[in-house]
């Protein structure tokens, strides 16, 4: 059951993360590697006061060239994540992020050999399928929808690469040790937008609060969701994420009420029916999972 509420807590702070994302490309930033780089440099004390209280331990060469392998797949996936944000509503794109479970079970199944019972199995799918039915059969239409499928292609591989070195570090490690060479990559790309970068600082400041609440609402999530990978399966911790559509959508609502000038999201009262239907099969799906 631990790792179920670590995972759950892990995905409820996702989704602060891209109600937060969704606010800095529709008001602050249209450039997507400008929001990547907002969010992660305001990390960089709080990585570098992480380093000097609890160093981690020292990796080997093929343990730092894996991470290094998975770090890259998961900025990769954060880029074409930042660019879809860009064309969809948050609620709408988390639904097509929810290939992801279906993308780690079939990579975990292949290359670290878990064996899932038919009801968990089912009981992934039911997320999957719920997850999709919020969609309103949309998201054929949309081309940001094959954007966000890559992401999770790439975020499913970083998930597999991870769960593997969690049986070699610990999750404290792996999370500073990734966050040092996703700064780092960040820090190296800054140069190059550094002049955009300021304009849209100096223009707009309180796109750095929108950067620290999604970037430290990332962060934390990632260590718990980490510390639910070093007891579990991974196919089963990811599957929870398939719970997130309906968080977003819950954010995204109270945004649209009390904040609209931020943005508002879409909703009708078919789409309500069809998103409640499927916020049923989900529980139902995550009720499998335990």
């Amino acid at each position: 059951m631990l790792w179920f509420l670590l995972a759950l807590a892990s995905t409820v702070l996702y989704s602060v993360v891209n109600i937060s994302d969704k606010v800095l490309v529709n008001g602050y930033l249209k450039n997507p590697l400008l929001g990547t780089i907002v969010c992660d440099i305001t990390m960089i004390p709080v990585i570098a006061i992480a380093f000097l209280l609890s160093p981690p331990e020292i990796l080997k060469i093929d343990e730092f060239l894996m991470l290094l392998t998975a770090t890259l797949f998961g900025i990769a996936g954060v880029l074409l994540y930042f660019k879809a944000m860009q064309k969809a509503e948050p609620s709408r794109l988390v639904v097509a992020l929810q290939s992801l479970p279906l993308f780690v079970l079939v990579l975990a199944v292949i290359f670290l050999g878990e064996a899932l019972s038919y009801a968990q199995i089912f009981g992934i799918i039911s997320i999957v399928v719920a997850s999709i039915l919020v969609s309103d059969g949309k998201l054929g239409k949309n081309k940001w929808a094959l954007t966000a499928f890559l992401c999770s292609l790439l975020w499913a591989m970083e998930a597999i690469i991870t769960k593997y070195l969690l049986g070699s570090i610990d999750y404290w490690s792996l999370f500073l040790w990734s966050s040092f060479i996703t700064l780092s990559v960040y820090a190296i790309a800054l140069p190059l937008y550094f002049k955009e970068l300021r304009g849209a600082i100096v223009a707009k400041p309180r796109l750095l609060a929108f950067g620290f609440l999604s970037a430290g609402s990332y962060f934390v999530a990632y260590i718990l969701e980490l510390m639910a990978l070093s007891i579990r399966y991974v196919s089963l911790v990811s599957a929870i994420g398939a719970l997130q559509p309906f968080i977003v959508l819950a954010l995204a609502l109270m945004v649209s009420k009390f904040a609209p000038s931020l943005f508002r999201e879409a909703i009708d009262r078919k789409s309500i029916t069809i998103k409640v239907v499927g916020a049923l099969l989900a529980s139902f799906g995550v009720m499998l999972l335990l």
